[in-house]
């Protein structure tokens, strides 16, 4: 089994050594990294290109996309191992996290997509992601596409993009990233549309990566608008073939990120009030009242005061 390790880059010279260094310590060798550059601007290709492994290749596209969907897509492309992993040039993995994986897609021959946990890292100090608290230590669940939308309902999502692997030929018949659809948010209408399709992913309680949330450049810091996240319209698009009850936590999964976008631009001072219309008030009423009053900007100056402080939606 060979895996495929696609590194999209813009703009992350600070930190896309430390991103390539932990590929090169993985106790499992049987893996080619591609390195996307996404047409960066601070010196991060050369800095990549240091690294002398036959297994890594560079390229470098001329136009840069909006959330790296393109450059993901283009490795995609490029791909030639049995499974795909993702690894934003920010974060880093464990030394044995392919090793992990391999061994547990062997044992779980039919499942397609798998996650593991991850720390969140901020300065140094670091907080083990929620979705792990759910679980025993060390134990491999594997989820129905019900679970999946209940847990990430809850904040507790156990998907996200550098510690997740797919079957490559999956994320192939999904269609891959949204490429041109959205500037945030994609990452996780992927991993929506990759479990619906496949009703089953693995989770994998053990930190196997490294999230830093401290990074320079983050996409969801240097948005400039808020459009209606592209997993809306992903939910809406499945909503009549589902039954009642998975229809009311589709519906509740779709609030929550449509709220985390309207938090985020209002945060960002770039209001988008044409996200209201697309919340499903039959299924959280309360929440759609208090959500009403976002359109008086007095409220609106306040809650921004609040989320200086806060982070009430979980997720990038």
């Amino acid at each position: 089994m060979k895996f495929s390790v696609i590194i999209p880059c813009h703009n992350k010279a600070k930190h896309v050594e430390r991103c390539i260094q932990s590929v090169l310590a993985q106790t499992f060798s049987d893996w080619e990294l591609i390195f996307v550059d996404d047409f960066s601007q601070d010196g991060s290709l050369a800095i990549a290109q240091k690294f002398a492994d036959q297994r890594i290749a560079f390229y470098q596209r001329e136009i840069p996309g909006p959330g790296g969907y393109a450059a993901r897509n283009f490795g995609i492309d490029k791909a030639s191992g049995d499974w795909v992993c993702f690894l934003d040039a920010d974060d880093e993995w464990r030394p044995e996290y392919l090793q992990t994986l391999h061994s547990t897609i062997k044992e779980n021959r039919g499942v397609r997509l798998f996650g593991t946990a991850w720390k969140n890292m901020n300065a140094g100090t670091g907080d083990i992601c929620p979705i792990s608290r759910c679980f025993q230590n060390g134990a491999i669940e594997i989820l129905s596409f019900h679970t999946f939308l209940s847990c990430s309902v809850q904040n507790c999502p156990p998907l996200w993009t550098s510690a997740v692997a797919v079957d490559l030929s999956l994320i192939r018949e999904v269609g891959g990233f949204p490429e041109g659809m959205c500037k945030s948010g994609g990452d996780v209408d992927t991993w929506f549309r990759l479990t619906h399709y496949t009703n089953a992913v693995g989770f994998i309680n053990t930190v196997g990566v490294y999230y830093h949330t401290d990074s320079e450049n983050m996409v969801t810091r240097t948005l400039k608008s808020f459009e209606v996240p592209c997993l809306v319209h992903s939910v809406r698009s499945v909503l009549g073939s589902a039954g009642t009850d998975e229809k009311k936590l589709l519906k509740q999964y779709s609030n929550k990120y449509l709220l985390a976008q309207i938090a985020k631009s209002i945060r960002s001072g770039r209001f988008n009030i044409d996200l209201i219309s697309y919340f499903f008030s039959e299924v959280e009423p309360l929440k759609y009242r208090i959500l009403i009053l976002f359109k008086s900007k007095l409220f609106r100056s306040l809650y921004r005061i609040y989320l200086t402080v806060n982070n009430p939606f979980y997720g990038k």
